[in-house]
């Protein structure tokens, strides 16, 4: 229980969570992210499979209590939490809260509030015969886990998971358990951008047989050998045997002489499997395995005939079961995705993919997502990286840490290829101070722990990743300052022995902003790939080709490049070019300027999937099939070279007024109509990929263009005179999986249904029936409120709507009002 004195202590803190807890509770309703009703009360995670060997996965995101503070007591079985708010996770706090403008508020932060937050879990777990191990997907940051009172480790980062052991410390009686963690997040900036707070992604126990495949990195799947006609899938496993009974096990545990370890003969099973679950090759071996010595190894090889090869066009996946068994006995079995492809890194040619020559068309994202904070739905990215596909994008950067594992997952499903990025900082700030007291590039942030943890964190991502056919290369850091440093190169050359020692079958590279001297001083000399982050401020135009003549047997890729044609002309004409990563694909909070802006509208897509001027063009440069757009240029100056150019998809402007209209395009020639009158047909350049019609004088009706591609129509694209806006109107909007989570799409039309993009309504979302409201978004940035509410503004006409089914049967109602225009009703079966 706590004292008076540290009730006062934080009761300030008390009564304001108290506040946002019941008004997040009233907006969002008190069940979890699964839809359970019932929450905070104490689980049985005991299974169907208690009292045997085989491996489970049991999701553990339901019934946690949280409470804002800080209580060192909090970590007691017995603590008093009875008055702590019910969630599930993944759980962000600091979205939660309100907007914290200066001085107290950080603008890289995105003026959010941080903190410390206590989690606790109560759960009873009743097989004495199994090892049980909880997983955290990532908690931010500075994590502290206890089970039962008993302390299990700290993580300082907060972009890579961890796992402890729990067996020896659970009561496995049927009294509780209580699961304890203290999220620090109270010194800030620790990062560049929004960073988010708590346990902001899944949760899991994993319980195994006591003899079982190493849970860290214990299957690497690579396939050395590829054609057409067959592939080699070598599988490469680590074990962890123990054959003793408990008693025996725990007479080892007491003096390891007196007691002889086992050597026991089991039969190691392989098998590839189909799409749809059939079994296309299997292999089996015997082992002699040694009991009670971890990290024994073993490799397998399978031959697939004609395989499916994965690729960004053609992502086919398939999984490999692994299992252990003993005299007929299953002792563990798992099934890990993978797929077939082959990578080829050639300094002239650049990137061959199965064989094929193919450009990275990529763009940085960072891991937020509106009003999910950090702890974002799959469904959300399911929907993000739909808009990227039909863009033309076929590549990722995470930047600048690791994503959730799902992410990776979702790429391996869709088709992108990933560059799984490390760090953003490593030891040094850019005052390139030689002190003990090095500040790095956040005064809180990885540098203080990066010398105690950087080769667990890196081995981690490595480790979790290597499986993934989407992750094609790794980068040890961004814009890493140590760069710069006449010593940064030893440095380099251990993080990337640590990725050729983990991965020997993938290349890797640092994103390297000072390649002036990076590229002269050894640090780039130790990198599989030469990564340039803005290489015209090197050589303006003409981007890579001067670095080509001095190092001509290098690799070279565009870590991160700007929205500019010359930094995809580079990439285009120049065939040892690998590709290139524009920032950025899509906005994100913070990083932003001055208050209330809350984020960094860089992006080519807004924070809640409106399309801007940017995606067109970039389709324009990466689609093959015909893309064309028409704007209206306003003039008007964006905040800063990284956003945008103002333009506008609408064809409502006053009486007389003359207007430049603009057409992006991979078309030849195009011709534009305005009331089916030409005014002119023009060439388009394809080092340019747009052109203008200026001084149009403005008529209400249809704007009209036609492209043509050697001669021959291929595409039109037309802006229409709207009425005024009368009503809202929902659209769903597909996405690229099966979810709970369904999105809807708030657009103001008129009387025909025409978007009217310049009406800011005030929508007001309210759902009810087998179904919960968990978000809603709008792409505008300058926003001094919550953004866990129910109503926003309208930006450029729309908004987006997440709802969460939480019955399979019955029916959802979502209305969206509007002061002033006619609500819109979805019924959802």
């Amino acid at each position: 229980m706590n004292s008076k004195k540290n009730l006062s202590k934080f009761l300030p803190s008390i009564l304001i969570y108290l506040v946002i807890s019941l008004f997040v509770n009233t907006i969002y309703g008190q069940t979890n992210n699964n839809g359970n009703a019932e929450i905070g009360k104490q689980i049985n995670v005991d299974s169907g499979n208690s009292m045997s060997n085989l491996r489970e996965v049991i999701p553990f995101d339901d019934s946690w209590l949280f409470w804002l503070g800080d209580d060192p007591a909090a970590k007691e079985p017995n603590f008093d939490d009875t008055r702590w708010r019910s969630l599930s996770v993944p759980h962000d706090w600091s979205i939660e809260q309100p907007a914290n403008p200066p001085p107290g508020g950080e603008r890289n932060g995105g003026y959010f509030s941080h903190g410390i937050g206590w989690y606790r879990k109560s759960f009873t777990f009743q097989d004495s015969t199994k090892k049980v191990v909880v997983e955290f997907d990532g908690v931010y940051m500075n994590s502290d886990v206890w089970i039962n009172g008993q302390f299990l480790g700290r993580r300082p980062y907060g972009f890579i998971g961890f796992r402890y052991d729990l067996t020896e410390y659970l009561n496995k009686d049927g009294s509780p358990n209580v699961l304890a963690v203290r999220v620090d997040d109270s010194a800030e900036p620790s990062v560049r951008w929004y960073a988010g707070s708590g346990i902001y992604r899944h949760v899991r126990l994993i319980t195994t047989g006591y003899t079982h495949f190493h849970l860290d990195g214990g299957i690497f799947i690579t396939t050395p050998e590829i054609s057409s006609e067959k592939a080699i899938v070598k599988a490469d496993y680590i074990i962890d045997p123990n054959f003793f009974t408990d008693q025996e096990r725990q007479a080892w545990a007491k003096d390891p002489w007196k007691v002889k370890p086992d050597t026991m003969d089991i039969t190691l099973l392989s098998s590839v499997l189909a799409a749809d679950g059939s079994v296309i090759v299997s292999t089996e071996s015997k082992l002699s395995l040694q009991s009670m010595r971890p990290g024994q190894r073993a490799t397998q090889l399978l031959t697939v005939n004609n395989p499916n090869l994965w690729s960004d066009n053609r992502p086919n996946l398939y999984q490999l079961r692994s299992t252990l068994m003993l005299e007929g006995r299953t002792l563990d079995e798992t099934v890990t995705t993978f797929g077939i492809r082959s990578l080829k890194y050639d300094p002239d040619k650049g990137l061959f993919v199965n064989g094929k020559s193919t450009k990275l068309k990529g763009v940085c994202l960072h891991q937020d997502a509106g009003s999910f904070g950090n702890a974002v739905p799959i469904a959300i990215w399911a929907y993000r990286l739909g808009l990227l596909k039909e863009m033309g994008c076929n590549a990722i950067r995470p930047s600048h840490h690791p994503f959730a594992p799902e992410f990776y997952d979702l790429c391996d499903q869709l088709g992108f290829y990933v560059f799984d990025e490390a760090f953003d900082e490593w030891t040094r700030d850019w005052t390139l101070n030689f002190t003990e007291n090095n500040r790095g590039k956040a005064k809180f942030g990885y540098h203080l722990y990066f010398n105690q943890w950087y080769e667990t964190d890196l081995r981690a991502m490595l480790r979790r990743d290597r499986n993934h056919p989407s992750v094609i290369l790794y980068s040890i850091g961004n814009e890493i300052p140590d760069q710069f440093n006449d010593d940064g190169w030893k440095l380099a050359k251990k993080l990337m022995d640590i990725c050729h020692e983990e991965d020997p079958t993938r290349l890797a590279t640092s994103a390297c902003d000072q390649s002036y001297v990076s590229s002269r001083n050894g640090f780039m000399d130790q990198l599989d790939i030469a990564g340039y982050n803005y290489i015209d401020r090197l050589y303006g135009d003409s981007t890579y080709v001067p670095e080509r003549r001095r190092f001509p047997n290098r690799l070279i890729l565009g870590t991160e490049t700007g929205r500019q044609i010359h930094y995809w002309l580079g990439v285009r004409d120049n065939d040892y070019v690998i590709g290139d990563f524009i920032w950025t694909g899509i906005d994100y909070l913070g990083e932003t300027r001055r208050f209330p802006s809350r984020g960094s509208s860089s992006g080519l897509i807004d924070i809640a999937g409106g399309k801007k001027f940017g995606f067109y063009q970039r389709a324009a440069y990466w689609r093959e099939d015909p893309v064309l757009q028409l704007f209206v240029v306003t003039g008007e100056k964006t905040d800063n070279a990284w956003q945008s150019q103002s333009a506008e998809l609408k064809w409502n402007w006053p009486t007389k007024k003359t207007v430049t209209v603009r057409v992006t395009t991979n078309c030849d020639e195009v011709e534009l109509f305005l009331n089916k009158r030409s005014l002119g047909r023009k060439a388009v350049s394809h080092n340019l990929y747009t052109n203008d019609w200026e001084e149009v004088s403005y008529k209400p009706g249809e704007l009209k263009a036609v492209g043509y591609l050697k001669g021959r129509q291929v595409v039109t694209s037309k802006l229409l005179t709207t009425g005024p806006a009368t009503k809202l109107q929902l659209t769903p909007l597909s996405i690229p999986i099966v979810s709970d989570i369904q999105l809807f799409e708030i657009t103001v039309v008129d009387k025909v249904g025409l978007n009217v993009i310049d009406v800011p309504a005030a929508v007001t979302v309210k759902v009810e029936g087998s179904g919960r409201f968990v978000g809603l978004d709008s792409g505008d940035l300058v926003y001094d409120g919550i953004f866990k509410t129910n109503t926003r503004n309208t930006y450029q006409g729309r908004l987006l709507v997440a709802v969460q089914r939480t019955s399979p049967d019955g029916e959802i109602r979502i209305t969206a009002s509007s002061t002033g225009l006619s609500s819109a009703i979805s019924l959802v079966k």
